[in-house]
This record gives C-alpha cells, structure tokens and sequence, in this order.
C-alpha cells in the first residue's frame, strides 16, 4: 500500500472546529493570510483623532488631527483642517469738513454720528472780549439704507469782529439728515472794565481778555484780546462711523 493511500484511508482525528467556522472560510480564493496583510493596520491612526479618508478609490489614507478651532474643509475633493478667517466687524470712519453726501455701501444699514456746529465768532471792545460759543454736538445712531446718500451739511463759523468793537457773529448748524447741531453764539464786546463781568454770550466767559484764533478742531471760536483783532469762528464737522 502506498503512502498516499495510507494517509486517505486513515481514521481522521477528532476535531473541535464546529461545521459553522468551517463555512466561514467557503468561497476563499487566496491565502487568507495574504488578504489580512493587504488590509491597513489600525496602527496607521498614529494620534487621537486622527481619521481615515479615500486618496483615490480603494485606496485609504490618514488625516492627522488639526488644531484648536479648525474645521474640516475640502478642496479638489480632499480634505483638510483649515483655520476659520476672523469675523470681528471692522470699524469705517468718515469725516466731513464740507458739505456733501454720505452715501452707505452695500450692507451698512446703521451709522453712529458726531454732529458739531459752527462756532460763534469773537468779540472785539475797548476792555476786551469774549470768545464765541463752541458750536452745539450731537451724537445720534441714524438708521439708513445702502446706496441711499444722506445730505451733509457743515456749519460755517461766526464772523470775528476784526480790529472793530462789537459783539462776534453767531455760527451756523451743521446737519446730517434732518438732525441739527446749532452752531455756537457769538462772543459780547466790552467798553468798560465794570462791564467785563456780565457782557458777552460766550460759553468761555463773558468779558474774556485774553483770546485767540479760530479753533476749527472743537468748533469753538476765538475772542480777540484788548486792542487787537478778533478771531472768526471755527467751521463745524460731521464724522460718521460704520461696521463692516
């Protein structure tokens, strides 16, 4: 008797491998083994979070995890962490020194305002006298709406009185949309030293003595000092704000 026949026909050992384990390896074509190796190793997951995503079909690869507050993005249909761009809004700021028209871009729907009035001119008198008023300030929030333009309007300064006694000319208001801030009241002239307490309608001091030139930064206008010439009043301004 051969080998081979030896071996067919002897009695086949007792066996713990139950016929249900046995079909799961029905319809193997390959070593299993084979198979097994070709499948990528969960040791490939290097770092918590990382993720699985497909390079190409059939063809598996790893995104490592991305930082804080990233988000996962796709760009030519692979994908990536990326870091979100700000939101914060950004603060616009115009200022008008001229009358003209505020026209808001697409989007802005509300602006913050600071209107100022012209300011008062100042006086001129033989004991002195006083500066005019700063012109009057507003600060309002306007509703407006996109590509709508709003009529500005710059208030001029009062007159000065010069080398000649008298009372400084009043500023004019300065407007944006229908708000108004009036423009300052022009400074009281002085003939006597007794008066220097009482005259005038400055908001710096009635009777001032000591003055000085147009102050177009506040608005406010300058009183000229005893014997010289008196300042005019500064124009007033209108500065618009706005996010984006």
């Amino acid at each position: 008797m051969s080998k081979a026949r030896d071996i067919a026909s002897a009695p086949i050992a007792p066996s713990t491998v139950s016929a249900t384990e046995l079909g799961y390896v029905d319809g193997v074509t390959s070593a299993i083994q084979t198979q097994l190796d070709a499948k990528t190793a969960k040791s490939t997951l290097t770092t918590t979070g990382d993720i699985y995503y497909a390079s190409s079909a059939n063809t598996p690869a790893r995104l490592g995890i991305g930082s804080n507050a990233q988000v996962l993005t796709v760009a030519s249909g692979i994908p990536s962490w990326a870091t979100v761009a700000s939101s914060a809004p950004t603060l616009n700021e115009t200022v008008f020194t001229a009358s003209g028209t505020f026209t808001p871009a697409a989007g802005v729907t509300k602006v913050w305002t600071e209107i100022i009035g012209g300011g008062g001119g100042g006086a001129r008198g033989n004991n002195g006298g006083a500066a005019g008023g700063a012109g009057g300030t507003i600060n309002q929030q306007f509703t407006v709406t996109p590509g709508t333009g709003v009529t500005v309007t710059i208030g001029a300064g009062g007159a000065g009185r010069g080398n000649y006694n008298g009372d400084g000319g009043s500023g004019t208001g300065s407007t944006f949309d229908t708000t108004t801030a009036d423009g300052g009241a022009g400074g009281g002239y002085n003939n006597s030293a007794a008066d220097s307490a009482t005259v005038g309608g400055s908001a710096f001091g009635a009777g001032k003595k000591n003055g000085g030139s147009a102050n177009a930064n506040s608005g406010a206008g300058g009183g000229g000092s005893i014997g010289s010439a008196s300042g005019a009043g500064g124009s007033g301004r209108i500065t618009v704000r706005w996010l984006s």
